[in-house]
């Protein structure tokens, strides 16, 4: 299962990460490992560009699961 959030600061600037390999700009994101919930996976995920938990504020949580799991 995966996790993608948008994340826009007080300016209105959306945060963005670059996949170097593909030449291209992605909302953060990421597989949700084993027994993390989708919030853990998502702050994980936020983290790695160097944001906190405390940085964010949660607006709205989507779901996607794969085709094979509906």
């Amino acid at each position: 299962m995966g996790a993608t959030g948008a994340v826009v600061d007080a300016g209105g600037r959306l945060l963005l990460v670059r996949d170097a390999d593909a030449e291209a700009w992605y909302a953060p994101g990421g597989t949700v490992q084993p027994g993390e919930s989708l919030r853990e996976g998502l702050v994980r995920e936020i983290e790695e560009p160097g944001l906190t938990e405390e940085s964010i504020e949660t607006a709205a949580w989507f779901e996607s699961l794969p085709e094979e799991m509906l």
